[in-house]
């Protein structure tokens, strides 16, 4: 047997779950759109850039909730299998967004009206 570098271990063997992610990403891009009559609730979520999770500012508590941009208006879900009912939704025309909430939340922003807070989302 010969001595391990660090080129062998660069170029070693990766583990299951880290080739099944890679592979994932790979694939992500050959998704095909499903057949005529096959329904899947998820292919228009799965595809929409504009949704995903954030945890959002509630009563000085962060929630974790499935947001989507649709329209200009952004809505809030408790969960992303519960899309045909909203927690709130929020207008976007005419808000600012702002950066930060302290050096805790380093990725979280603020949508402000009127020089009033409207959400806190991470």
């Amino acid at each position: 047997k010969g001595k391990k570098g660090t080129f062998s271990e660069l170029t070693g063997s990766m583990s299951r779950a880290a080739g099944r992610k890679i592979n994932r990403i790979i694939s992500f891009s050959k998704k095909k759109p499903p057949l005529p009559g096959e329904t899947n609730t998820f292919s228009h979520l799965d595809d929409n850039p504009r949704c995903g999770y954030l945890n959002v500012l509630v009563n000085q508590c962060w929630k974790e909730r499935w947001c989507c941009v649709r329209n200009g208006t952004l809505y809030l879900h408790k969960d992303r299998g519960d899309v045909h009912t909203h927690v709130s939704a929020l207008a976007l025309n005419g808000v600012d967004v702002l950066p930060g909430l302290g050096p805790k939340h380093p990725f979280a922003f603020r949508i402000m009206r009127a020089s009033t807070e409207v959400a806190a989302l991470e």
